[in-house]
């Protein structure tokens, strides 16, 4: 406070110069104040001066700095020759412990994200439910998986499709498969078929721009493509082949890129939105097309071979948010053809949703259906249900009287054979009895007719009796398909306890006399 009351402080605080506790004096008065000057501003006007009082203190500090510094490097030095005495043990540690992790890591990816072994084969690529593991590390929940079968001889695949329809995605999954592959880690998906590893991938994905290098999104592509044109890979993936420069050119360009890789052993795959290119892909002997579409479609982020997709970047931009007057401003710029094109898949769009409509409907109407059928279903269930609930005694009953039926109608046949066999000795009697007119005997030969006839008439309107047939074969057994002979019904024979049986039809249990069932292998054309 004196020093600043005398005017020879320029500020009041403490700083640091030369690793020095220093205070700011104004210049020219360095000399009124005990201490030593470490350093001045670059005007010139503050000079930064360490008290005298400090410079003991500082210097004790700094000592004790050195001090500290010394026993450090002498206990480093310990351990260093420790360390090199076990030098051989600890790389083994090292070693057993860069295993344990990466153990370790493969076993927690495989709890949370599950997996598969891929098997290997060398002339065929196939991935069944390939889920995308960027999006999976990404923490995306239920991200649509991919599907793909390519054999080698078929040679390179173009991929066309919409922007966002999942082209990107699919390469990063292809890739990411083949580095978890070759790592012995599973791979997210139903199955999947690699070559055997090791493997050599070569990978064109993403922004390559460097801006240390001051090369542009175009020249890193470039360069990219020369180191992959001058090492085969067993797999190149490659994401939108020569994008990222004036369009003739450029598709013009990829259009030979694609050719060339064609050329080279392995597999490989690209994506493009240059028509060309797509057209190259469908004519030429070493290339295949496949395609996604619409993501608002049914068909989305699912890959469909031999098909080729367009963009539609104006319908994008309107889903993203751009003004509506810069995209009618974009459509003035194009040509009359392609603003017609828009317009019929515009067109097509609003077809294909109206189809999608009435399919939705269809299947309502379907649902419905199907549930009226089941509560049908149920309902006659039910019915037969209800109508085998007959009590022992009703059965018994039932029985006795179609007994009682069969013997009046035994004994009715029996009295008119009786009356028949007297009638027919009569009739020979009248015949061989010179005494009788021949009317009478006329007479009696019709009596004997008309019995006859009764009788054939008597047996044609005698009630039948429906008695259940016994199989000729063992009698069902306890899991035996078999046949309700009064209803026509068949299910399973659950269990047999004396003459009962339980019997299964769908999933009504019934109760049941063994002679109302019959085993099914037992019925003629069963």
């Amino acid at each position: 406070e004196d020093l600043d009351r005398q005017g020879i402080l320029q500020d009041r605080f403490v700083t640091q110069r030369r690793d020095r506790q220093v205070v700011p004096v104004r210049a020219g008065m360095q000399s009124r104040m005990d201490g030593k000057v470490r350093d001045s501003s670059r005007s010139g006007a503050t000079a930064f001066v360490e008290p005298a009082v400090l410079a003991d203190r500082q210097q004790a500090l700094e000592q004790a700095k050195e001090a500290v510094d010394a026993e450090e490097e002498r206990i480093i030095r310990s351990l260093c020759v420790q360390l090199a005495e076990r030098a051989k043990e600890l790389q083994v540690d090292v070693i057993t412990l860069g295993r344990l992790d990466a153990d370790r890591v493969r076993g927690t990816f495989a709890r949370t994200f599950g997996g598969v072994r891929p098997q290997f084969s060398p002339d065929r690529l196939e991935f069944k439910g390939l889920q995308p593991t960027a999006l999976l590390l990404a923490g995306i929940e239920d991200p649509v998986p991919s599907n793909l079968t390519l054999e080698k001889d078929h040679g390179l695949l173009v991929v066309s499709g919409p922007n966002g329809g999942g082209k990107s995605v699919l390469l990063t999954s292809i890739g990411w498969a083949w580095e978890l592959a070759q790592r012995g880690l599973p791979v997210p998906a139903e199955s999947i078929h690699l070559p055997p590893p090791p493997f050599r991938l070569a990978a064109v994905l993403g922004d390559p721009s460097h801006l240390e290098t001051g090369a542009s999104t175009f020249q890193a592509h470039l360069r990219l493509l020369v180191d992959v044109l001058s090492q085969p890979s067993d797999l190149v993936l490659v994401d939108e082949l020569c994008s990222g420069t004036e369009p003739v050119a450029g598709s013009a360009l990829a259009c030979a890129v694609a050719e060339a890789l064609a050329q080279q052993d392995g597999f490989q795959i690209i994506t493009t939105h240059y028509d060309p290119v797509k057209s190259l892909g469908q004519t030429h002997p070493q290339m295949r097309t496949a395609a996604f579409f619409d993501p608002g479609r049914d068909r989305a982020f699912q890959l469909h071979r031999d098909e080729i997709s367009t963009a539609d970047p104006l319908a994008t931009a309107l889903v993203e948010g751009l003004p509506e007057a810069v995209i009618s401003g974009a459509r003035d710029y194009l040509d009359q053809s392609r603003n017609q094109r828009l317009d019929q898949l515009q067109d097509l769009d609003r077809q294909q949703a109206h189809l999608d409509a009435r399919i939705e409907q269809m299947k309502a109407e379907n649902a419905a259906l199907e549930r009226r059928n089941e509560a049908l279903n149920q309902r006659e269930a039910k019915l037969a249900h209800k109508e085998h609930q007959v009590s022992d005694k009703e059965v018994r009953a039932r029985r006795r009287r179609e007994d009682q039926r069969e013997a009046l109608t035994r004994a009715g046949l029996a009295r008119l054979d009786t009356l028949q066999d007297e009638l027919r000795e009569a009739v020979r009697r009248l015949r061989n009895d010179p005494r009788l007119s021949p009317a009478l005997r006329r007479e009696g030969e019709k009596l004997y007719d008309d019995v006859r006839d009764l009788r054939v008439s008597y047996q044609k309107s005698a009630p039948v009796v429906d008695r259940p047939r016994m199989a000729s074969g063992p009698p069902p057994q306890p899991g035996d398909r078999v046949k309700v002979l009064s209803t026509g019904a068949k299910g399973k024979l659950e269990r047999v306890q004396g003459h009962r049986a339980r019997v299964n039809l769908g999933g009504l249990d019934l109760e049941l006399d063994l002679d109302e069932i019959i085993k099914i292998d037992d019925l003629p054309g069963a």
